[in-house]
């Protein structure tokens, strides 16, 4: 079984960083990136492939007293980084000065452990954080909506997540109207350049199992909507898939 970061390369899911401010911080620093497989536009950015929409939110902005925390606040989680690390403590008080307003208390102890513990050269300060409040095991919320497939009313779409990961969900639904929707709480890992790898397809033959010659399929990597406390990644597809083969090879 082919791991997940594997197939999440194959299938060009793998979010874009950059070195700023001498460390990792998110692309779009004003919304989070979406995935790939299908388009992706999430809060004022996004990334991914064709065939549909992958809807995010927008992330924090401000000032350095950082909302509901203390006056100061940017500068004492600034003053000790990880040892080794890409973020400087003057390029670490920028950051905090920039992202801070309206973050909680539990949100600023998230961005101080992540800058006294995690070097961020390889992962973005979103991404600590986001893994600093939701740690592997914490059910997250993931939502897929489709509109504009009219053409395949009546056909069964069917969706899981990349099996490589062993958290498995999924489900199937009718098309009708040409949309549909599912809703899942699952323990996914959480990252800000896109939640989990969900691939799919239309049933074209009606006979219950995946065939590339025959059926539609897709990927797509849904879009963190830029909360950290109550992280949602959303996507909306619309017609046409990017239809790759290789789905059907990874069916649970």
């Amino acid at each position: 079984m082919l791991m997940y970061k594997s197939l999440a390369v194959l299938v060009g899911l793998v979010g874009m960083s950059t070195l700023a401010c001498g460390g990792l911080v998110n692309v779009n620093d004003t919304g989070g990136n979406g995935g790939g497989g299908e388009s992706g536009s999430g809060g004022s950015g996004g990334n991914g492939g064709n065939g549909g929409s992958a809807n995010g939110g927008a992330s924090q902005g401000g000032a350095a007293t950082g909302g509901g925390l203390p006056q100061g606040f940017c500068n004492d989680a600034c003053a000790v980084t990880s040892q080794g690390g890409c973020l400087s403590t003057p390029d670490c008080e920028l950051y905090c000065d920039a992202a801070s307003t309206g973050w909680t208390a539990a949100e600023g102890e998230a961005f101080a452990t992540c800058v006294a513990e995690n070097p961020l050269c390889f992962e973005s300060v979103e991404g600590c954080m986001l893994t600093q409040l939701h740690p592997p095991g914490s059910d997250n919320t993931a939502r897929l909506k489709g509109t504009g497939f009219q053409e395949y009313n009546g056909k069964v779409l069917r969706v899981w997540h990349d099996p490589g990961t062993g958290v498995m969900f999924g489900g199937e639904q009718v098309i009708s109207g040409g949309e549909f929707a599912f809703e899942w709480s699952e323990p996914f890992s959480v990252w800000d350049s896109g939640g989990p790898l969900l691939l799919l397809y239309i049933d074209m033959d009606n006979n219950g199992a995946c065939y590339a010659g025959a059926d539609i399929t897709g990927t797509v990597n849904p879009v963190w909507n830029g909360d950290y406390l109550n992280p949602v990644y959303e996507a909306t597809l619309m017609p046409p898939l990017n239809d790759p083969d290789f789905v059907c090879d990874f069916t649970p």
